[in-house]
């Protein structure tokens, strides 16, 4: 039984996607490997491509509003989103804009020669992580991981 004065260490909450309908889906490894990292920080990960669909991108099971609503349910839970947009969506962008409301940290990742919107690399309070490969993504990205949980959890 645990002490009631302990206290647990507080956990932050990500959510962490990219590009679904109409993807080659290559940025899936990408997005795994920024779940992996984030998830072995301690951090705990939402993350549509593997919750919302529950592993199957094409699940016919799932109604087009019952994403909606978890999505959205789950930036509106997050500390911080990271969104693969390497490959526009207009999904990315609603989610982008959700969070942007609610005042939540954003973080856009894309590879050096993708070609990112204009307005998106406008908005204010957005850090982007731009990479060549996935280990200078890897390590860029597990860098700023370790500079959110300093910022928001003193560690």
């Amino acid at each position: 039984m645990a002490n009631p004065t302990d206290k647990e260490t507080p956990k932050l909450r990500s959510y962490i996607t990219g590009q679904i309908t109409g993807s080659n889906r290559t940025s899936l490894s990408i997005i795994s490997m920024m779940v992996l990292i984030a998830e072995e920080k301690g951090i705990d990960v939402y993350c549509p491509e593997r919750d919302t669909n529950k592993g199957n991108l094409d699940n016919p099971e799932i109604t087009p509003e019952e994403i909606y609503t978890r999505d959205t349910d789950a930036v509106k839970k997050s500390d911080f989103i990271v969104i693969e947009c390497s490959n526009p969506s207009t999904g990315n962008g609603l989610e982008i804009m959700l969070a942007y409301l609610f005042d939540k940290r954003i973080i856009c990742v894309y590879q050096k020669d993708a070609a990112v919107s204009r307005m998106l690399l406008g908005m204010p309070s957005i850090s982007f992580i731009i990479y060549d490969t996935a280990e200078d993504l890897q390590n860029k990205f597990t860098n700023e991981i370790e500079k959110i949980k300093k910022e928001y959890l003193g560690q």
